[in-house]
């Protein structure tokens, strides 16, 4: 294929999306072997592929809050940091 007439974007959109292809088929093989070596004592609930999948991680169930001076402490640097501006 000639890399050409495509854009740098395109270009890695496909490369993204051929390595998360690759890791759907690998994480439905782990989940396999893990299954078949798992001890329904103890663990009742079997594997399921997106525990293996690095691109499917279980995002968190709400979002971090925090006050909004901890951008002024993180962004905002302080006299005596030896940071000039």
């Amino acid at each position: 294929m000639d890399p050409h007439p495509l854009t740098l974007r395109e270009l890695v959109a496909m490369a993204e999306g051929r390595v998360r292809e690759s890791w759907d088929h690998t994480s439905v093989v782990l989940a396999l072997v893990a299954n078949v070596h798992r001890d329904p004592r103890r663990r009742s609930d079997p594997f399921m592929p997106a525990e293996f999948h690095p691109y499917e991680r279980p995002r968190a169930a709400e979002p971090l809050k925090v006050d909004i001076t901890v951008l002024r402490d993180v962004f905002v640097p302080r006299p005596g940091d030896g940071v000039r501006a």
